[in-house]
């Protein structure tokens, strides 16, 4: 007879909300590299509807998806979902709070926004002081004379992986990204135009979403 081990409830949380953790960080790194680092300053972060119930895993919740079911109305499957995912976001921060503080969460419009105080801003950039990839990347789309070439030379200097494609969307020329997500998970779109270079990045579900149009 096999015995499978079942997850403790504080591993099925990590679980759960590893992915949000991960991109949450990330967003508020991106935010430091951007504008600094200012000790003492909470950020508030804004995601959509759609990728926070993706990051939060609703749509592969047995619980989500018996109550939806039960359920043809669409305004009524949308608070269904917002409920839900507001208390996610009440186990999130319970679970955050000892190293990031007390993280507020808010439902506005169609925005969720996820405010992080001082104490998460330091843990996150004296965990993220030694990655350097968005400051080399941003700084080589300072020069004027700069190419999709110089671009793709940043990201191998963190891996040989890495995809580049050309883009047959209007609003960016090329998306480049890494094979191995673990070294970062976005998916990098950039434009050189008259008006400059520049990036936008997306979550792999953004991106997907976008293509799919």
């Amino acid at each position: 007879m096999k015995i499978v081990a079942k997850e403790r409830p504080d591993e099925q949380m990590n679980n759960t909300f590893q992915e949000l953790t991960n991109n949450l960080e990330a967003m508020l790194h991106e935010s430091m590299v951007k504008i600094g680092y200012v000790k003492g300053q909470p950020v508030g972060i804004y995601y959509t509807k759609d990728l926070m119930h993706h990051l939060l895993g609703l749509e592969k919740c047995s619980m989500e998806e018996k109550e939806l079911s039960n359920h043809h109305n669409q305004s009524n499957r949308k608070e269904i979902l917002e409920k839900h995912a507001l208390q996610q976001l009440e186990q999130f921060t319970r679970e955050k709070e000892p190293e990031w503080g007390n993280i507020l969460c808010e439902l506005q419009k169609d925005r969720y926004k996820l405010t992080v105080p001082a104490k998460g801003m330091e843990y996150v950039y004296k965990k993220n002081k030694d990655n350097h990839f968005l400051e080399d990347l941003i700084g080589v789309l300072r020069y004027p004379d700069v190419t999709i070439e110089n671009v793709i030379a940043v990201f191998h200097k963190y891996s040989d992986q890495v995809i580049c494609e050309k883009s047959e969307d209007e609003e960016f020329e090329y998306a480049v990204r890494f094979a191995d997500s673990s070294i970062d998970p976005f998916v990098y779109c950039f434009t050189f135009d008259e008006m400059g270079k520049y990036y936008h990045r997306f979550t792999e579900y953004d991106y997907r979403k976008l293509r799919e149009g």
